[in-house]
């Protein structure tokens, strides 16, 4: 209902994410996300409010990262589960 009917005389052709692999997924979208200003306006505004002058700053620091890092990844692995998952109900339809 919602898509064309699917022509099968048309050749076979793979996408490029079909052929990449994980690796170059992976890098390519953590170049992506890095090379986002977002990011480091967030950083530098958020993170410094949760920094303690007078304890050392490289462990607090790091403890942050991480703790953001866990976050975001739960989130994104939510994120792209369901979205699995939606695209297997939705391809069954």
């Amino acid at each position: 209902m919602w898509r064309t009917p699917v022509d099968d005389n048309l050749p076979n052709t793979t996408s490029r994410r079909e052929t990449a692999s994980r690796v170059a997924l992976l890098r390519g979208g953590f170049l992506v996300g890095i090379s986002n200003p977002k990011l480091l306006i967030f950083a530098a505004a958020f993170f410094p409010q949760f920094i303690a002058p007078s304890a050392p700053l490289a462990p607090q620091f790091g403890l942050l990262v991480a703790t953001f890092l866990a976050v975001e990844s739960f989130f994104y692995m939510t994120y792209a589960l369901g979205g699995r998952r939606l695209a297997t109900y939705l391809h069954q339809k």
